[in-house]
């Protein structure tokens, strides 16, 4: 989702309807926040259901910078941002499953 911010302009003139195009970008801001915030509970609920304790918990090492991403929704507004919105979401994407590998090698 953040990464289809930047090309909302285009995407609208060129007739891609990408999500953020078909939701609107404040709503579809809103859906990369729960998103997000999904993809963190759930190494919690995983080890729940058997995921070893040791790869949960590393992979919620990124949480922090995702919840400091989810009080700058504001980026998905302004232009200037988006290459730290992308950034950064590539970077939690990355992070995550880095720690989720090492949790495993670790295990």
């Amino acid at each position: 989702i953040a990464i289809e911010f930047p090309d909302e302009a285009g995407d609208v003139a060129t007739g891609k309807r990408t999500l953020v195009v078909r939701l609107g970008a404040p709503v579809a801001a809103r859906l990369y926040a729960a998103v997000n915030i999904a993809a963190f509970v759930w190494p919690i609920v995983a080890i729940g259901c058997g995921l070893p304790v040791r790869v949960g918990l590393a992979m919620l090492v990124p949480a922090p910078i995702a919840l400091w991403r989810i009080a700058q929704l504001r980026d998905h507004a302004d232009p200037s941002a988006y290459e730290r919105l992308t950034f950064f979401s590539v970077f939690l994407l990355v992070a995550t499953s880095a720690a989720a590998l090492l949790g495993w090698l670790t295990a």
